[in-house]
């Protein structure tokens, strides 16, 4: 397997409804979420005009109607609408942010590990890509088998952030669990060969 290659982790995943545009979905009908988010972040794009007013969240109408989730899951579940696509990294135009905030690209997350877990690594991914000119970025969802809030949407109980820049053989691998709030990055790298034992005994 080449670990440089986006190719090499989301076909290790199964999913129901390929979504493109800008971030490309690998859609479970019945988690009502994303089981991998992947994209390619550019230095000349993810610090231009950081775009403020943020959209409102749109239902993906590319979904099955009974497959889609939508803002009443969410309420009052004591989960946010975690990003698995980050709009920090999309909001130097109206079109590349409205793409990202789609429920298709959401997945509940407790809030401290959206904002102080999730959130440290989005950075991090962003400041790779300013070094090196550009990174691929692939997000790994593992769900509990019978765990949902409203009316069946997933909660994840394990996330991967996979960061790659093929040309200078770079990569960083993180793995986080819902109940992880320690801002501390490093205790959450894992190396290419752990990720292949868990994504293979799932």
């Amino acid at each position: 397997m080449n670990k440089f290659s986006v190719v090499t982790y989301y076909k290790l995943m199964s999913f129901d409804t390929y979504l493109k545009s800008i971030i490309k979905i690998g859609y479970n009908n019945e988690k009502k979420g994303p089981s991998f988010v992947w994209y390619r972040l550019s230095r000349n794009t993810i610090n231009n005009n950081n775009i403020k007013k943020r959209p409102t969240f749109k239902i993906d109408y590319r979904i099955p109607k009974e497959c889609r989730a939508s803002y009443s899951d969410y309420k009052k579940s004591g989960f946010s609408r975690g990003h698995v696509a980050n709009d920090a990294s999309f909001d130097y135009n109206k079109e590349s942010l409205k793409s990202i905030y789609i429920y298709s690209n959401i997945i509940p997350q407790k809030q401290r590990l959206n904002a102080y877990v999730w959130g440290g690594i989005e950075k991090y991914a962003r400041y790779v890509t300013m070094k090196l000119r550009y990174t691929y970025v692939v997000n790994i969802i593992l769900y509990q088998d019978d765990k949902t809030i409203g009316r069946g949407v997933g909660i994840p109980t394990t996330m991967f952030k996979i960061i790659l820049n093929n040309k200078n053989k770079f990569i960083k691998i993180f793995k986080v669990k819902q109940t992880d709030t320690i801002r501390n990055l490093k205790r959450y790298e894992i190396s290419f060969e752990e990720l292949m034992s868990e994504l293979s005994s799932k």
